[in-house]
């Protein structure tokens, strides 16, 4: 699940009863991305899609940078 529960874009989870596929216990934080440089905040909606395995989950981060170049003008 993405979810703003923190105030950032992270990645969180909710176990489920194998039997029941019910909710079995609180939403828990898998991946938070708290930082400047990479986010999931810019992404457009059909972009943030997470693909899931058994051992892994896959999903697009976006890296923010910038540079200010200066050039001294000729007269």
């Amino acid at each position: 699940m993405l979810a703003l529960k923190d105030g950032s874009r992270c990645l969180w989870y909710l176990r489920l009863d194998p039997a029941t596929k019910k909710p079995v216990g609180p939403l828990t934080p898998l991946y938070h991305v708290h930082r400047a440089r990479l986010s999931m905040t810019l992404l457009s909606g059909f972009q943030v899609t997470l693909s899931v395995a058994r051992d892994k989950v896959v999903f697009p981060l976006e890296e923010l940078t910038g540079n200010i170049w200066m050039a001294k003008l000729e007269k």
